[in-house]
């Protein structure tokens, strides 16, 4: 048999493209940039200013505590306890009736509680409505199914508003 001849193994070389030494490089300093960012706290999230909240105009309520009156002794009856109640056009003016109060904002309501007649001629109710709006234009008043009347805010902001009925 004669010789065969192998082929030989090319030499390995040492030197590195320069291509492979810039990906390198390039990934090196993407991993750290990436490391580097993502270790840093993110910033805090904001604090409202309270101050600035509490200063800030916004829309306010109060309670409207006042009577609703029958001045006239024919729209109303008396009962022996001192109680009243309405009669004729105002039979609807009793206890429980509702109060409205409208205004572009919003709306309060109550009933009509505690009706008396402390002498012949007037019969009065008492009313509380909690969450009427303040700084409106006008406010809008309906009692039972009467018809609505207009008033302004100084109208209503006495201790005791009295609307009279009749």
């Amino acid at each position: 048999m004669g010789g065969l001849v192998q082929p030989s193994d090319p030499a390995p070389t040492t030197g590195r493209s320069i291509w492979m030494w810039a990906g390198g490089l390039v990934g090196l300093v993407l991993a750290v940039s990436m490391f580097v960012n993502n270790s840093t706290s993110p910033p805090p999230p904001a604090v409202p200013d309270i101050a600035a909240l509490l200063a800030s105009p916004g829309p306010s309520s109060v309670m409207l505590a006042g009577t609703v009156i029958l001045g006239n002794s024919a729209s109303f009856t008396r009962d022996p306890d001192g109680g009243c109640a309405g009669t004729g056009a105002h039979a609807d003016i009793v206890e429980g009736a509702l109060v409205v109060v409208m205004t572009d904002d919003g709306r309060a309501s109550g009933i009509l509680t505690d009706p008396r007649s402390p002498d012949a001629g007037t019969c009065r109710f008492s009313f509380r409505l909690a969450g009427l709006p303040t700084g409106q234009d006008r406010y809008v008043v309906t009692v039972a199914d009467h018809d609505p009347r207009e008033y302004a805010e100084p109208d209503l902001a006495a201790a005791l508003a009295d609307l009279r009925v009749d």
